[in-house]
């Protein structure tokens, strides 16, 4: 039995990687490809939350940044690109820029004319981002945002910033650095007709797709439900043709689990329960494993 996947509903369709679904596929390549086909949300009270919190942080941020600025100095959603190129306006908002297959959709970009004569101006992408702490991913979000226009407006952006956090503290960006992992990001994100497999990760508690993947693992018995094995660990159990809880359930010897001699019986009803995270042990034990990967080796699991 393969590894349970997501495919696409439309093969030979080409896939726009546009700002959310490169997101996503930082988080999870099941979500990217479940955003990128237009799948409505399942009902993650949390991700929405979420999603809200950080909707109205970048809409008080852009009135913010914008406060004082006259009107004329500032475009909302520009329909065309060379809007930028050739606009006088210091400020423009909501901008989706799309070219070859990649659309971009920055909260804001800053226009800066250059003061050498007949030089274009400087474009720099500002991204607001809700957290107090950012991350790799909130860097390589904002390099996206000045990748597509880079290839769009055939200029180099060079630079940008986040507005983040409580205080709205402001991190400027080299960004030429992170172009490359950007396109190599880019580049490994499947194409609409490839399958993707379905793997749980420490992101699908604040996914909108979480009950949707989650139902399927379970029907799969996808042996991410054990949240403490690898990517490398489940490759090799693929390899050994072990692609279900139930199957590795199987090949565990009571001597390989840690506590009190748990017996194949009492290891089956492990795996089963860790198909369905409502189901109690029912032998009243901590439902902590050790997967079994050959004499002497071991690693502590947490269905």
């Amino acid at each position: 039995m393969p590894p349970a996947s997501i495919t696409s509903s439309y093969p030979g369709l080409p896939m726009v990687i546009n700002s959310s679904v490169f997101e996503g596929f930082l988080k999870c390549p099941t979500k990217s490809r479940l955003r990128s086909l237009g799948e409505s949300e399942n009902g993650n009270d949390y991700a929405n939350w979420l999603q809200t919190k950080r909707t109205s942080y970048r809409e008080r941020g852009i009135k913010g940044l914008l406060a004082g600025i006259a009107q004329s100095d500032c475009v909302i959603a520009p329909t065309d690109v060379e809007i930028l190129r050739t606009s006088a306006c210091r400020f423009a908002v909501n901008v989706r820029i799309q070219t070859q297959g990649l659309e971009a959709h920055l909260h804001v970009v800053e226009r800066m004319p250059s003061e050498v004569r007949n030089k274009p101006p400087q474009f720099i992408p500002i991204r607001f981002a809700v957290n107090n702490k950012l991350t790799k991913d909130d860097k390589l979000l904002l390099t996206f945002d000045a990748f597509v226009p880079t290839q769009a407006l055939r200029c180099d952006v060079i630079a940008g910033k986040i507005i983040h956090g409580d205080t709205n503290a402001v991190l400027r960006v080299k960004l030429l650095p992170l172009m490359n992992e950007v396109r190599k990001q880019i580049m490994r994100i499947p194409p609409a007709p490839a399958p993707v497999d379905l793997v749980l990760n420490r992101h699908c508690g604040e996914c909108e797709y979480q009950a949707q993947c989650r139902t399927q693992a379970k029907e799969k018995e996808e042996l991410s439900l054990l949240g403490g094995m690898s990517r490398n660990e489940r490759k090799k159990l693929h390899e050994r043709g072990i692609f279900t809880v139930t199957q590795l359930s199987r090949t565990l010897p009571s001597s390989a689990v840690s506590g009190n001699a748990w017996s194949p019986r009492e290891i089956s009803s492990l795996a089963a329960s860790a198909c369905d995270s409502r189901k109690p042990d029912p032998y009243g034990r901590s439902q902590r494993m050790r997967i079994y990967a050959g004499p002497g080796r071991s690693r502590n699991a947490h269905p």
